[in-house]
Order: C-alpha cells, then structure tokens, then sequence
C-alpha cells in the first residue's frame, strides 16, 4: 500500500480555508510550517506574526504565539471560558464581514496607492462601515452580538491589521503568493496602518483616563517586592506554571473584594461592569512620621513578565 503525502500547502488549505474560517484572537498559528529559520530568511512572515501578535494584545489576548492554547482554527467559546464570550463574538462577528467593511470603504482599490490609503480618511471610512455592519449584525442576533455598536475604535482596527496580516501569511503558506508580491507587501502596509491607527487612538484612551489617588505615570523603574512575593505565591499554588498561567490564577483568586495582603501591600485585579480587568493593582502603605502614605500602581501582563524571569533560572 502507497500512502499518498500530501504537500504542506495542502494540509495548510484544508485547516484553515476548507474547514472552517481562522478566528482572530484565537485561530491557531502553524508554527510547524514555519520554523525559526524559515522566519530568519523570509522576514515578511515575521511581520505578519508580529501584527497578529500585538493587534491581538489590544484585546486582552496575550498568550504568547507559539503557546496558543488551542490547535485548531475556530475553538469553540466554552473552550475559552476564561475570556469574556461577548467580546470573542464581537471580534468574530467583525472578523467575517471584514471584505464586505473593505469593500464598502475601498481599502482594495487598486487605483489607490497604500500610502494614500494610509494617510487619509479611508482608514476611518472602514471604522464607519464597520460599525454599519455590526448593527446590522447585532440587529439580527441580539443576543449574540448585544453591545455591538459599542465596541471601540482601537480594537476594530485591531481586528482589520489581525485579518490583513494572517491574510497575507495564509497566502504565502499555501503560495497562492510570493512573500515579496505587490498584494501581499500592499496588505502588510495596510495592517500595519491599521494597527498604528490603534495603538494612536489606545495611548490617548489611557492618557485622559483619570488617575487614582497615589498613582503616578511612567515606567516601572524598579521591581516591587509585593508583586515578587504575589509570583512566589502563584508559582507555589497554581497549576499552571506557565507566565499566562500564573496571571490568570491571580485574576481569578484576587479580584473584587478579595485581595492578596502582604505586610504593607495589597494586590488585587478590579472589576468594572463585571469583568475582571486584566491591569493588576499594587497599593503600598508607608508611613513618615505621623503622616501615613499609600502609593498605588498599576500593572499589565506585558510588565508582570519581568518578575517571573527568576523562575526560569531556578527551574533549569
């Protein structure tokens, strides 16, 4: 008997084009068909990876690529129970109608050169359309896509640059296009157009938000000793010994009213409109004679990796 092997763009038109279609936040990456060194010669892939990795940070995903939790393009809500189901609908829902957006908007014109596109009032004529079609959307299946017509610009534009760089990847892996092809270079400079728009438009968002008593802006300059001991707590009680892993036990042990206390630290993740935001809370208590102080920082998933690199030394 001859078992027939199939080309890899084969396999990689069947998992992702003939089964069922790519999910945004989720969709799973083919690093098998890539490898480190196929990224090292061929840095358009890298660009696409990189789109799809931080367009899906806008939206709370930030599981690292290579340790995507499903293996399959379109895991099913339930099996992403930690993630809020209204915002994984909305992204999809998005997702689908994205060459209908673009088409209205004429983000495909061939007339129209990429530079153009990217700075003119094109880019804001998909965000218009956008919203068109998810209160259409959402007018058919209210229940699915309720608070459609909310979601923010940032993360609409994410959800462009996320269609436009796996797009372009799914293409050159399945060579329906060359890496250095005038449709691919065109889609990887809209994407990235895309997603600098939101990046723009979240740094502003998070500029005018008010602060809380005692918190400062700026960078983490030095590391705090409550957050290392929170990490050691974490890495001892959770199962899950990965970075993600020992995020998600701290949302979901210290949110609301429960807290982790130390000595003169409290730690806690906060709720707003019954979501667990994903920014982790320090307030430090001091005191200076008879005055006491309490100094409050904030800090995400990207930072908290920083307190975790010792584990990586201690388990080797």
């Amino acid at each position: 008997m001859v078992i027939k092997e199939f080309p890899k763009k084969n396999i990689i038109r069947r998992w992702f084009k003939e089964n069922s279609p790519w999910c945004p936040l989720f969709g799973v990456i083919p690093f098998q068909f890539l490898g480190s060194n196929s990224l090292l010669k061929n840095p358009v892939k890298g660009r696409c990876l990189r789109i799809i990795e931080e367009a899906r940070e806008l939206w709370d995903v930030r599981h690292p690529l290579d340790l995507a939790p499903f293996f399959y393009s379109w895991p099913k809500p339930e099996e992403a129970s930690w993630y809020p189901n209204k915002d994984l609908l909305i992204a999809r829902g998005i997702y689908l109608h994205v060459l209908d957006i673009f088409g209205a908007a004429q983000i495909f014109n061939p007339d129209l050169d990429p530079d153009q596109i990217r700075h003119s009032e094109i880019l804001w004529h998909a965000r218009d359309y956008g919203r068109s079609f998810m209160l259409q959307v959402q007018y058919a299946d209210q229940k699915s896509y309720k608070g459609a017509e909310e979601i923010e610009d940032y993360k609409m534009f994410g959800i462009f640059s996320i269609y436009l760089a796996w797009r372009s990847l799914e293409e050159i892996l399945t060579e329906e296009e060359s890496p250095d092809s005038p449709t691919i270079l065109r889609n990887l400079l809209l994407a990235e157009a895309f997603f600098k728009e939101a990046e723009n438009i979240q740094k502003a968002k998070l500029k005018d938000r008010p602060k809380k008593a005692g918190q400062k802006g700026g960078g983490m300059r030095q590391k705090v000793p409550a957050v290392m001991e929170v990490v050691g707590h974490a890495n001892i009680k959770s199962k899950t010994k990965t970075v993600l892993g020992l995020w998600e036990y701290l949302k979901k042990e210290f949110h609301g009213e429960k807290h982790f206390i130390t000595k003169d630290s409290d730690i806690f993740f906060d709720v707003i409109d019954g979501e667990i935001e994903n920014v982790m809370t320090i307030k430090t208590f001091k005191s200076k004679g008879k005055k006491e102080f309490m100094k409050e920082e904030r800090i995400s998933f990207r930072t908290f990796q920083r307190y975790t690199s010792h584990l990586k030394k201690e388990s080797q």
